[in-house]
C-alpha cells in the first residue's frame, strides 16, 4: 500500500447501545441525539488537537501526533459526555480504544496495526471506559490529568499474541467546572452542537480561503467571508466547521441566525451579543458601560444583569439611538477582539432585516484593525435587486479584506467520500458507479447526497442499488419535505405547472409545457423565470425555450407526487401534443413520443388498456416512419 508513514496515536469512539436507543425513541430522534453526541466529542477532539479522519456510523476515528494529547482527549470526552447527559432522559455513554505506532496514511485514512488495535480495544472497553495499549502508556509518560491502571493481557481478534492493556480512569467534572477548552473565553454557542455526524468532505479551496482569512485575523486585522449558494449546498455546514476550527485555534466564537418566519429586528445580533455578554469578563463589560452607557442592553437583555450599575439606554430621536447602538456594538466587538480573536457567524442572512444588514456594514467598516473574522452565509437565489442585502454586498466589496465564496455541488469523488463516511466501508467499483449516479441525480447538493446515502444505508438498499445501476434511489421523506417547501413557496400556480413539467422530463420545452398545462406563453415564462431565481429550474443558454430542473430529485419528487391516473393521462396528453408539434428532428421527436406512450401505457394498463395499446401503436408507427 502506497502512502506516507508516520508515528500516530489512533483513538476510536463508539456510542454504547445505539441500536437499543433507536428502538426506544425511533430512528429520527436517535439521529438527532447521535448528531449532538458527535458534536460534544468533536469539542474535545478540537481542543486536544486531534484530526478526525473517518466516521464509522456510531463512532469517530481520530489521529493524534501526541499520545498524551490522545489520552487526555479520551478523559475530556468522557467528562463532557457525562456532564451533557447527567440529567438527560436518555443518558448516552461512550467507549473508547487507543493504540499507537506507525500508520500508513493514504487518501486521508490511517491504515496499520494501531487502527486495528484501537478498534479491538474499543469493542472490549466497558461503557464510559477507555482501554489503551502499552505503547500509548509508554509514549504518554506522566501526562497531566491522566492516569493508567493495568487491565492485564487481552486476546484481541486477529492478533496472535495477547496484548498488554491499560484502562484510563476519569472523574466527572464538577457542576460549575469549565473544561480546559473553554477557560477564559466563551464556550461554543449551542447552535454549533448540531453538526451532522459525517466527516467533512470536499470544499478544499473554500476551506483554504477561510483558513487564510483566519490567519490574517490572528495577525490583528478584520476579515469578512461571504458564503453563498442554493439551499442545502452546505453554507451553514462550512461555516459551522470553520467556527469549530477557529474555536480550536483560540477564537471566541459567536453565532447568530436569521429565521424566515420571525424576521425580528436585529435577530442574529441579539443571539450573538447575548451569548458573548453571558461569558465576557465582568471588568470588560463594566468598562464598556462607562464609555458607552447601557446601549448594548438594547440587544443583549442580560447586559443589565451582568453590569447592574450600567445606566439605561439614552432616549433620543430614532437615528441618534441607532447610531449609539451601532457604536456600542462595534465597541463591544473591538474590545473582545483586542483581548482574543473573535469569529462571528451570521447565518441565513438572506432573511435578515434592513437594520441587521446596516449593523453588519457598520461593524465591518468600523472594527477594521482588530482580530475579528465575520462569516456571513446567504442564499443568493433569494436576493432580488430590491433586497437590502444586495446593495450591502456591493458596499462590502468596496472595503478591503472581503472574500466571496459561491458554493457548488460535490463531484462524484466527493460523493463517494460521503458514502464511505456514512457506511463505514471500503467502496468497490459498483459503489463508485452509484456515487456517479447520485452525483448526477442531486447535482452534488450535499444535503440531498447525505440524506439519500443515509436512507440507502438505513433501508438496506445500498448493495441492491450498487448491483443494479439502472435503478434509481428512492427519496427519503426529509428530501421530499425540502423539495415540497421550495416548490410550494413559489405559489400554487407554479407548483401545478412544475408538476406537469416533471411528467415531460427533467428538461422540457416551453411551447410544449404551455399547451400541456394550458397556460399562456407569457404567463408561463413569468412562472418559469421565478422558479429559475429560486434555483428550482435552470434556463438553457444554447437552446431557446428550454428549461431544466436544477436537480433530478426535484422532478422525481414532483412526478411521484402525482396519482397514477393523473400521471397516465398527462403522459398521454404529452404524447399527443408531441405528435402535433413534430419538428425537423423527427427521430428525437418520435423517440420522445414513444417514451411518453410507454410511460402512459405502464400507468394506464388497468385503467384504459385499449387506449393505451392504441397510443403505443401510434408511437411505434411514428418512430419507424423515416
Amino acid at each position: 500500500m502506497s502512502g506516507s508513514v508516520r508515528l500516530a496515536t489512533i483513538l476510536l469512539t463508539d456510542l454504547v447501545g445505539s441500536t437499543k436507543l433507536a428502538a426506544q425513541i425511533g430512528p429520527a430522534k436517535a439521529d438527532e441525539l447521535r448528531d449532538e453526541f458527535f458534536c460534544v466529542i468533536r469539542e474535545a477532539v478540537i481542543s486536544a488537537g486531534g484530526t478526525e479522519f473517518k466516521n464509522s456510523g456510531d463512532g469517530l476515528w481520530v489521529a493524534f501526533d501526541s499520545a498524551s494529547a490522545a489520552a487526555g482527549c479520551s478523559v475530556l470526552i468522557h467528562q463532557l459526555i457525562e456532564r451533557r447527559y447527567r440529567h438527560s432522559e436518555h443518558r448516552l455513554q461512550v467507549r473508547i480504544g487507543l493504540s499507537a505506532g506507525e500508520s500508513t496514511i493514504q487518501d486521508g485514512d490511517y491504515h496499520g496495526m494501531p487502527s486495528v488495535e484501537a478498534a479491538r480495544l474499543c469493542d472490549l472497553a466497558p461503557a464510559d471506559g477507555t482501554l489503551v495499549t502499552a505503547a500509548v502508556r509508554l509514549l504518554a509518560g506522566r501526562a497531566e490529568g491522566v492516569e493508567f491502571e493495568p487491565a492485564g493481557p487481552m486476546e484481541l481478534k486477529g492478533i496472535p499474541e495477547p496484548v498488554e492493556v491499560f484502562a484510563v480512569p476519569w472523574r466527572p467534572l464538577e457542576p460549575e467546572a469549565v473544561p480546559p477548552a473553554e477557560e477564559g473565553r466563551a464556550p461554543l454557542p449551542s447552535a454549533l452542537r448540531s453538526v451532522p455526524a459525517i466527516t467533512y468532505v470536499g470544499r478544499h479551496d473554500e476551506r483554504a480561503s477561510i483558513e487564510r482569512a483566519r490567519e490574517v485575523t490572528q495577525e490583528g486585522r478584520r476579515e469578512v467571508v461571504l458564503i453563498s449558494g442554493e439551499p442545502g449546498i452546505g453554507k451553514t455546514r462550512l461555516a459551522s466547521y470553520s467556527a469549530h476550527s477557529a474555536h480550536g485555534a483560540g477564537f471566541t466564537v459567536a453565532w447568530g441566525a436569521c429565521s424566515q418566519e420571525l424576521s425580528a429586528p436585529y435577530e442574529p445580533w441579539i443571539q450573538a451579543c447575548t451569548h458573548l455578554v453571558r461569558h465576557a469578563p465582568g471588568e470588560m463589560l463594566a468598562g464598556l458601560a462607562e464609555r458607552q452607557g447601557g446601549e448594548l442592553s438594547r440587544l443583549a437583555g442580560n447586559f443589565a444583569r451582568r453590569v447592574p450599575q450600567a445606566p439605561q439606554p439614552r432616549t433620543a430621536d430614532q437615528e441618534t439611538e441607532r447610531f449609539l447602538l451601532f457604536d456600542a456594538v462595534a465597541g463591544f466587538f473591538a474590545q473582545l477582539a483586542a483581548d482574543a480573536p473573535v469569529c462571528l457567524v451570521l447565518d441565513d442572512f438572506q432573511w435578515a432585516d434592513a437594520q441587521s444588514i446596516a449593523l453588519l456594514k457598520h461593524v465591518a467598516k468600523t472594527v477594521e484593525h482588530e482580530a475579528l473574522m465575520i462569516l456571513v452565509t446567504y442564499r443568493d437565489s433569494d436576493l432580488g435587486r430590491s433586497h437590502p442585502l444586495t446593495g450591502a454586498l456591493a458596499d462590502l466589496h468596496r472595503i478591503t479584506d472581503v472574500t466571496r465564496l459561491n458554493l457548488r455541488g460535490l463531484g462524484p469523488v466527493e460523493v463517494a467520500e460521503v458514502m464511505k463516511a456514512v457506511t463505514g466501508r471500503q467502496l468497490g467499483e459498483a459503489d463508485l458507479a452509484l456515487a456517479h449516479q447520485i452525483a448526477a441525480e442531486t447535482d452534488g447538493n450535499p444535503f440531498f447526497v447525505g440524506e439519500i446515502v443515509r436512507h440507502l444505508r438505513d433501508t438496506g438498499t445500498f448493495d441492491e442499488l450498487s448491483r443494479h445501476r439502472s435503478a434509481r434511489p428512492g427519496l427519503p421523506e426529509s428530501v421530499r419535505d425540502v423539495i415540497d417547501r421550495r416548490v410550494e413557496s413559489l405559489g400554487e400556480e407554479s407548483s401545478e405547472v412544475l408538476t406537469t413539467a416533471a411528467v415531460i422530463g427533467r428538461t422540457f420545452d416551453v411551447e410544449l409545457l404551455s399547451r400541456v398545462a394550458d397556460v399562456s406563453p407569457g404567463r408561463l415564462l413569468d412562472l418559469l423565470e421565478t422558479a429559475v431565481s429560486a434555483t428550482v429550474l435552470t434556463e438553457s443558454a444554447e437552446d431557446v425555450g428550454q428549461f431544466s430542473f436544477a436537480h433530478g430529485l426535484i422532478s422525481q419528487a414532483l412526478y411521484e407526487s402525482l396519482g397514477t391516473t393523473r400521471r397516465a393521462w398527462t403522459h398521454h396528453r404529452v404524447a399527443t401534443l408531441l405528435e402535433e408539434l413534430r419538428r425537423d428532428d423527427a427521430g428525437a421527436q418520435a423517440e420522445a413520443v414513444a417514451h411518453h406512450c410507454r410511460a402512459g401505457r405502464w400507468e394506464m394498463a388497468e385503467l384504459a388498456p385499449e387506449q393505451a395499446r392504441e397510443s403505443f401503436a401510434r408511437a411505434h408507427s411514428i418512430a419507424t416512419a423515416r
